[in-house]
């Protein structure tokens, strides 16, 4: 079918999943409850709009997105309520628009090549209790997201258990650690960007994120919004702004021309927006009443451009190249620039991502039956049929998220100034999920498990540890040894007078 409307999709592991880089059917006022996956997106691209995800683990997951060949592709005018996070995404570049994202864990969970758009009048409505937009990355720290003039409305959640307000922006510990770390490799070619998020309203006027050293630029916002729901586009006197400006009134062919100049230019102070000029120019080439772009041409010619310059800005040309090459189903190039990044990757995780989509390309390939079949180095990748591409894919979720845990050794990472229970994966779990926790001195120290109704389940731990970062498994199991239904429950961290809580749900 072309639309997917008005259905309802409740207890399910995955309630729609979609595995194409040209189908893009419209998903529409649909309801996504009580599931692990409200909608799993692989480098597909529809229109959702009008729907609603209410206690899932994620409501939607999306990777290796490609753009919509017959319409504009986005997430418009959904709720997500009470979910681990509502958003997930991996080298995806959805827009996102008019968006209620209410009392979730998280809002945005964005991984390495993402960059979605919340940019020139989203009008978002970010309201989480934990972190209204995380990054999770890796060595070259890739994830981006667009939000300057978005008109987004940040509020900051107070959680009573552990007295604190909800953070703005997450950044993982990789980030911090490799920004003030640049000489490995050299600052030249590891550049990180600020998020710029000017033009949009922050609850107090203050932009709550979790950064160590307050002296760093982590965020930009020249310009608050002086209250919510602000909608008119207000230009600055810059070309990123005029040609945000263009598109947004529909002037295409005077968007793309302002987006190219900023690649071609390569001038100092635009540095920071070319994640919104790459994305344009990926975006906009297609919709212009002209022959002189060839994007695969472009993109190519910008990767040797940059590959001198930044590395973070090399893998996110070469993951919109990848893109371009799914999208024009030139499977072959999409699968040789892929296995570079195997061969030669930064990090062990740069290589995972890179097999992940490496592995969703040729499923994709395989599909065409028309086209050559593809070659590659790798043919531990090509599976026989969905069901094991589904297997061995989210096998390699579960490698990801545990290897995103590991924290660089070294004893320079600074420790959070207060006991903090960052991250459990993984979330939903079943039958048992990993608690890394950090405590800033030595101290006694209880971890315990409590239900939804405040009982305690189990203590996990009650003894003195040595300060810094410390990981436990719980099996689901209560003090009893007897395994625990499925529901929310919530890891109470206790030392030195302090509290963390985090929220999890175990799904059977």
């Amino acid at each position: 079918p072309d639309s997917i409307i008005y259905c309802q999709f409740t207890n399910n592991d995955c309630g729609l999943r979609a595995l194409s880089s040209s189908y893009s059917p419209t998903i529409e006022s649909c309801s996504f409850s009580s599931s692990n996956f409200g909608i799993v997106l692989c480098s597909a691209s529809p229109l959702i709009s009008n729907c609603t995800f209410s206690d899932c683990g994620k409501g939607i997951l999306s990777e290796l997105e490609v753009k919509a060949t017959t319409m504009t592709n986005g997430i418009f005018n959904c709720n997500f309520q009470n979910c681990g996070a509502a958003i997930e995404s991996r080298n995806a570049n959805h827009r996102v628009q008019a968006c209620l994202f209410n009392e979730n864990q998280c809002g945005i969970l964005s991984h390495a090549g993402s960059n979605l758009n919340l940019s020139e009048n989203a009008n978002n409505i970010l309201r989480n209790h934990q972190n209204n937009i995380e990054f999770s990355d890796t060595h070259s720290y890739e994830a981006s997201i667009q939000l300057l003039h978005g008109r987004n409305d940040f509020y900051h959640l107070y959680d009573d258990e552990n007295d604190t307000y909800a953070n703005d922006f997450y950044f993982d510990f990789l980030y911090w650690w490799y920004i003030h770390n640049a000489s490995d490799p050299p600052a030249p070619l590891h550049r990180f960007s600020p998020i710029y998020a000017s033009y949009n309203w922050f609850e107090g006027d203050e932009v709550r994120y979790n950064a160590p050293h307050s002296n760093n630029n982590y965020v930009v916002v020249n310009y608050f919004d002086p209250a919510p729901n602000m909608d008119s586009f207000v230009p600055e006197n810059n070309r990123i702004s005029l040609a945000m400006e263009y598109e947004s009134s529909g002037n295409y062919l005077q968007a793309l021309t302002l987006y190219m100049a900023i690649m071609d230019d390569q001038l100092e102070e635009e540095a920071d927006y070319l994640p919104y000029a790459v994305d344009g120019v990926y975006r906009l080439a297609d919709k212009v009443d002209t022959q002189a772009v060839n994007t695969s041409a472009y993109l190519s010619a910008k990767l040797a451009q940059y590959s001198e310059v930044s590395s973070t800005t090399t893998s996110l040309i070469r993951n919109y190249l990848v893109k371009e090459n799914i999208y024009n189903k030139d499977y072959q190039n999409a699968i040789d620039n892929i296995q570079l990044a195997i061969s030669n990757p930064a990090s062990e995780a740069d290589s995972l991502l890179a097999v992940m989509d490496l592995e969703i390309v040729l499923h994709l390939a395989a599909m065409e039956s028309s086209k050559r079949p593809a070659v590659t180095n790798y043919q531990q990748y090509v599976y026989p049929n969905l069901q094991v591409f589904n297997t061995k894919h989210e096998e390699h979720w579960e490698q990801l998220y545990a290897l995103l845990d590991k924290k660089p050794a070294t004893e320079e990472i600074p420790i959070p100034s207060v006991p903090l229970i960052a991250t459990n994966y993984p979330n939903p779990f079943n039958p048992s999920t990993t608690i890394a926790f950090s405590i800033p001195t030595t101290y006694n120290t209880k971890l315990s498990v409590y239900n939804i109704k405040g009982q305690k389940v189990k203590e996990l731990i009650n003894n003195e540890l040595a300060s810094g970062y410390h990981k436990i498994i719980w099996d689901g199991r209560d003090k009893n040894n007897r395994g625990v239904s499925s529901g929310i429950y919530f890891f109470r961290l206790q030392s030195g007078g302090k509290v963390s809580v985090r929220k999890a749900m175990l799904m059977k």
